[in-house]
């Protein structure tokens, strides 16, 4: 069995589970194939070396064009991956984690999951970072994730619905069920779509399963830098059946 611990003492966010993944060998070209059968327009995808605090990662980067994406509906993004040509594999992994996001959002906002309209959480880049994890998993066969505990962060954040107390609700309740840990950063450590890949793909958290043989690692990049150095890391090996 194929398994993957992403170790996250800065957190997680989509598009550092994309770049820990790519560096660890997942092939960059095969993301963008898989996530042009998404029906979006006016992004492009690419990669860079960056150094976080003395390390060395990856960022993964979406950059799209101002004033061209709009909100979308729950119900239409549900219906965007079911009718690509995603494999079905991707489909499924996809269609979970945005199952999470929706639920917990029609929670926060007391409204039926088909009426839910993703404002960060909807935004090209983000549906692209949910699809590319997707992709990236099938393509180096994970059969289970695992993760550590969750740092949680102090202070406010701003939203598209305000100035929030961090971490914003949503992902207060994202992360109910997971170990947490309090940390002095006033920064938003743990996104909405980091949260909700490991709410619906994560096996179990804690510490690392026991690997057998060869491993490899890959270092994903977050956007900012912080006092310590603001990357995910994960670890990909094979594993005896179960931890």
């Amino acid at each position: 069995m194929n398994a993957a611990y992403f170790n996250c003492p800065s957190g997680i966010a989509g598009d550092m589970v994309v770049a820990a993944l790519i560096d660890a060998g997942a092939s960059f070209p095969e993301i963008k194939n898989e996530v042009g059968k998404i029906p979006l327009s006016d992004y492009r995808l690419r990669t860079e070396k960056v150094n976080r605090s003395g390390v060395e990662a990856l960022r993964f980067i979406v950059d799209v064009e101002e004033g061209h994406q709009p909100p979308r509906a729950y119900r239409d993004i549900r219906k965007m991956i079911d009718e690509s040509a995603l494999s079905p594999a991707v489909k499924e992994k996809s269609q979970a984690i945005f199952a999470v996001l929706a639920e917990t959002e029609s929670h926060v906002h007391g409204v039926p999951t088909e009426k839910i309209h993703f404002h960060e959480v909807g935004a090209v880049d983000s549906i692209i970072d949910i699809v590319a994890t997707c992709a990236a998993l099938n393509q180096l066969k994970i059969d289970a994730i695992y993760s550590s505990p969750l740092p949680w962060p102090k202070g406010s954040i701003k939203t598209a619905h305000g100035i929030m107390e961090n971490p914003a609700p949503a992902t207060r309740l994202l992360l109910e069920g997971i170990p947490t840990y309090p940390v002095d950063v006033e920064f938003e450590l743990v996104t909405p779509t980091g949260a909700a890949i490991l709410k619906a793909l994560s096996t179990g958290f804690g510490s690392p399963p026991k690997f057998k043989g060869e491993t490899k690692s890959g270092f994903g990049a977050g956007t900012k830098d912080l006092k310590e150095p603001n990357v995910l890391f994960v670890t990909i090996g094979a594993t005896k059946t179960g931890r």
